[in-house]
């Protein structure tokens, strides 16, 4: 993926046997995060408006700061997707981590 510039996707999504744990990983000139929610009820039993169906806390938002902070300094840009977007979730949650993201860089 390095050679070819081609970025891996780090996932955040539920904590289930056999899905992707979250990583820092950045293989291209870029990174690339997607926030799929952590639904884990209706991960296998829903459909994809009820998977996706979620809203972060500021806790959860807040475990990605320092992933983030680490996928920042490899990488020169930085993309960040939310896919929890059955009502509008994804909106508030990427406000809110660019937020947190804010006030961590005031404080630091």
């Amino acid at each position: 993926m390095q050679k070819q510039d081609i970025a891996f996707t780090c996932l955040d999504e539920p904590d289930l046997p056999k899905l992707i744990r979250p990583s820092e990983v950045v293989t291209a000139h870029f990174g690339y995060i997607r926030f799929h929610g952590r639904n884990k009820k209706e991960w296998w039993a829903g459909d994809n408006r009820t998977r996706y169906d979620y809203l972060y806390s500021d806790q959860e938002l807040q475990e990605w700061l320092p992933r983030i902070q680490h996928m920042t300094r490899k990488a020169e840009t930085l993309f960040v997707f939310f896919n929890n977007h059955w009502k509008g979730q994804a909106v508030l949650n990427a406000g809110r981590l660019k937020e947190l993201l804010r006030e961590c860089m005031t404080n630091h």
